[in-house]
């Protein structure tokens, strides 16, 4: 009996069959290499994204590191500049100043307390020194540069050193190299 696939060829019928097992096992083996081919690129884009996951989280990880030295840095400037307001109120001076010292006095080779300290004792020992040719009284920043300019022009280096105690206190000693070269070399 003809079926669909019979051709017709005038009144007979004719079966055509055909051996399609080279056929098959030919689709079968391609199967195979699309599988592998597919199970390795699988494995090289999952190696990929690993690979790429950890440098996210390397990248992540210096960002992370640079966001936290800008606020830190950030943090440090707020607190200089409100330590340098409050020392600016108990000295009687503007913060402007005592930040142009700050700096002069770490090139020296010492640090802001200690020019606190220094400044708090030449205030105290200055006394009717501190007086402008007037009578009225010289600021601190003045009174700072006017004695930075004496003590310069001392060239016997221990009585400098004296001279620098004296005013300044124990700090006198750690601010010579800054007062040195007078107002001139601040």
């Amino acid at each position: 009996m003809p079926t669909q696939s019979s051709i017709k060829a005038g009144e007979a019928w004719v079966a055509l069959t055909t051996d399609n097992s080279q056929l098959i096992h030919g689709l079968k083996a391609a199967a195979k290499h699309v599988e592998t081919f597919c199970k390795d690129a699988s494995k090289t884009l999952s190696t990929v994204g690993k690979s790429l996951q950890g440098a996210g989280k390397w990248f992540t990880g210096i960002g992370m590191g640079v966001l936290g030295v800008g606020l830190k840095s950030a943090f440090d400037f707020a607190k200089t500049g409100d330590d340098l307001s409050k020392m600016s109120k108990r000295l009687g001076t503007n913060t402007e100043f005592l930040s142009e010292m700050g700096y002069a006095a770490k090139q020296s080779g010492t640090d802001l307390s200690q020019l606190e300290n220094a400044m708090k004792t030449m205030s105290k020992q200055m006394g009717k020194s501190a007086l402008a040719g007037d009578g009225s009284l010289l600021s601190v920043e003045e009174q700072f540069m006017r004695v930075a300019n004496h003590l310069s022009k001392i060239r016997n280096a221990s009585v400098q050193a004296a001279m620098a105690t004296k005013i300044f206190g124990k700090a006198g000693m750690s601010l010579l190299p800054m007062l040195q070269e007078g107002e001139k070399g601040i």
